[in-house]
């Protein structure tokens, strides 16, 4: 925990001190259902859902990796249909964050997101990056409700 501009930074990633590899779940039954931080062995990093059909397609959703630049970044290394991979950082307790994050696309198709007043899994909002366009959405279970658009 640090200052920035007269902030409090509660968290600054770099991803330097993790190792690069596969950031790697438990994609049994027993992680899928019973959500346990410690079996991640990400640190400070969680995967908030699982599920079996993960396992066919990857050794874990998330991979730290080496940029040409010489920097890590965190990657996502499958993209489901269903059940959209997620991986938690913080604190519940946090509140009023700002949050910076770069985010690089691999591709042009699919949806990224940054998650915030995150309750659960089926329960958060979200800032959506998908076909030229940044959405904030409140997803409440199966139900997104748009609250802003603009093109991008």
């Amino acid at each position: 925990m640090g200052t920035n501009n007269g902030r409090t930074v509660l968290m600054d990633e770099d991803f330097s001190a993790m190792p690069i590899a596969v950031i790697a779940g438990d994609y049994s039954p027993a992680g899928e259902y019973h959500v346990v931080p410690a079996l991640a062995g990400s640190g400070r990093f969680r995967e908030t859902v699982l599920h079996h059909s993960y396992h066919r397609t990857s050794r874990g959703n998330w991979q730290i990796v080496l940029e040409n630049d010489g920097e890590r970044a965190l990657e996502q290394t499958s993209v489901p249909g269903k059940w959209e991979p997620m991986l938690a950082v913080g604190d519940g307790r946090w509140r009023e964050l700002l949050v910076e994050v770069d985010l690089k696309p691999m591709s042009l198709s699919g949806r990224r997101s940054v998650i915030f007043r995150y309750r659960h899994s089926r329960r958060f909002y979200a800032a959506i990056f998908e076909n030229g366009r940044a959405t904030i959405i409140r997803r409440d279970n199966d139900t997104d409700t748009e609250i802003a658009a603009v093109e991008c």
